[in-house]
């Protein structure tokens, strides 16, 4: 299990930059119970921004419900982009704070799409669906050999035209080691879908933060339309089911990224806006380098 740099759940601990989204990314591990302590840091994230020239600040914080009714931030030119209830942590939530500058803003029309997007995903029905004859899923682990490296990397690029980072063998090899791995494999013995769950231990107040995120999920566009992501999600969940905080950063411009988790019953959190540098098929035509991602987080039982 990891207990610092993931690429999607980012450094753990303090504000880094992250030179390919031009952004500083935060996951505090703090426990904030006043805004005191908790405005300071978002000052000394904003600094680092202005510092580095970073287009956009992003921030995931823990905080009691009492500090997060009584959050006053009007004087700062930061947003509340989603919010995340902590259901095994009584009275606690884990917030998205944000400031991105006027160049790394989002067209209006664009946003109400997604809003419309989002609403028909919460209106869809939970589909079922069956495993095609002569698909498996199965799990990958730190021993994954050269030629599964190589298909992976090949699915990847084939899915994504911009991403977080280069596909090469080892950044392939860095996605799998320490994490929880299902891929889906083709009747003629290829790997054509992937999910990732990024695992990570955090120390927050002396206590320990189990988090897990969804992420990386990829499917070849011929294979599309069968339910392997989901079907490699369905495996990873019961591994995770006692972490205190399951969830997932999905493409906002993209239906079937969201409808998935609506299927595997998780809840809507907010939308992380023009939070990095991805691209690949799109049902909403979203413009400019960085996309919308929509948080998604699985409810405080566990259940799907």
């Amino acid at each position: 299990m990891n207990q610092n740099a993931n690429v999607s759940i980012g450094k753990i601990g303090e504000p880094f930059y992250d030179e390919i989204s031009n952004r500083i990314k935060y996951f505090s591990v703090k426990e904030y119970t006043n805004s005191t302590e908790l405005i300071r840091d978002i000052d000394a994230a904003s600094e680092l921004q202005v510092r580095t020239n970073a287009t956009r600040m992003t921030m995931r914080s823990i905080m009691t419900t009492e500090c997060y009714n009584t959050l006053n931030l009007s004087l700062r030119n930061i947003i509340i982009e989603a919010m995340i209830p902590l259901h095994k942590w009584d009275n606690h939530v884990l917030l998205y704070f944000a400031n991105n500058n006027d160049s790394r803003r989002c067209d209006l029309e664009i946003l109400n799409e997604e809003d419309n997007l989002i609403g028909d995903v919460k209106e869809s029905p939970t589909s079922t669906l069956q495993l095609p004859k002569g698909y498996s899923i199965e799990m990958l682990n730190d021993s994954i050999s050269l030629a599964y490296v190589e298909q992976l990397a090949a699915l990847y690029k084939h899915v994504f035209k911009e991403y977080m980072c280069e596909f090469t063998q080892d950044s392939i090899k860095k996605l799998v080691n320490g994490n929880l791995v299902y891929a889906a494999r083709s009747p003629k013995n290829q790997l054509v879908s992937i999910v990732i769950a990024e695992l990570s231990s955090l120390e927050v107040n002396g206590k320990e933060l189990l988090v897990t995120e969804l992420s990386d999920m990829a499917t070849l566009a011929d294979f599309r339309g069968l339910g392997l992501n989901r079907f490699c999600a369905d495996k990873i969940l019961p591994h995770v089911k006692h972490f205190d905080l399951v969830y997932a950063e999905a493409r906002a411009c993209f239906y079937g990224s969201n409808k998935i988790f609506k299927n595997l019953g998780f809840e809507y959190g907010g939308r992380l806006i023009k939070h990095c540098l991805i691209s690949s098929d799109k049902t909403i035509e979203e413009k400019g380098d960085y996309e919308n991602l929509n948080v998604w987080y699985l409810k405080g039982d566990g259940q799907q």
